[in-house]
């Protein structure tokens, strides 16, 4: 656990060129549109969560983000043992639309989630709020981010375990993707 304290997040800066995440919206906004829930029952909860959310299969964009989450696996030193991953999530955040703190990784879950992936589709200039916000190891303190972090076609990796947010929209919509790679238990 001394490499999630050392390195928390590992990020990509504008590894998408704007032309793609155009491309990644739209492929999104003909997905079907659900309300977003929360947990493993998928239950809704707008003091929780409030936004809406549809799938993508597409087997390219798959293999996209693997690609990176293996390198930040690597590169970050975490060097966690996956074995699987869940589709790709498209999130769609509009006015007053949020993911309070959370941790994508539940011990009841079939599947332990280990890696956390969030891809910046929208331009940050078009939108106010929705700032990706991540806790400490011990959940009781922000992490300063990178600039970076917010600019389109940025990806970020993290441990599932920590806490993090997406603050409420203000203005404009924000569009990301997120995905979630799993494994055996820790040993």
């Amino acid at each position: 656990m001394r490499s999630i304290i050392k390195v928390p997040y590992y990020y990509f800066e504008s590894a998408l060129p704007p032309e793609m995440c155009n491309t990644i919206i739209e492929l999104g906004k003909q997905k079907i549109q659900e309300d977003a829930t929360i947990n493993t029952d998928k239950s809704i909860d707008e003091k929780m969560r409030k936004g809406q959310v549809a799938w993508i299969k597409d087997a390219w964009l798959q293999q996209m983000i693997a690609s990176y989450v293996a390198r930040a696996n690597s590169e970050a030193g975490w060097n966690f043992v996956i074995n699987d991953r869940e589709h790709i999530q498209f999130a769609t955040y509009e006015n007053g639309a949020f993911y309070d703190y959370h941790r994508d990784c539940n011990i009841d879950s079939e599947k332990y989630r280990k890696l956390s992936i969030s891809v910046q589709l929208s331009d940050f200039s078009t939108y106010s709020g929705g700032h990706l916000l991540l806790k400490n190891f011990w959940g009781n303190t922000n992490l300063p981010m990178d600039e970076g972090v917010f600019k389109q076609g940025t990806i970020i990796v993290f441990p599932s375990i920590l806490l993090h947010t997406i603050t409420p929209i203000t203005k404009g919509t924000r569009h990301s993707l997120v995905q979630w790679f799993s494994g055996p238990d820790f040993i």
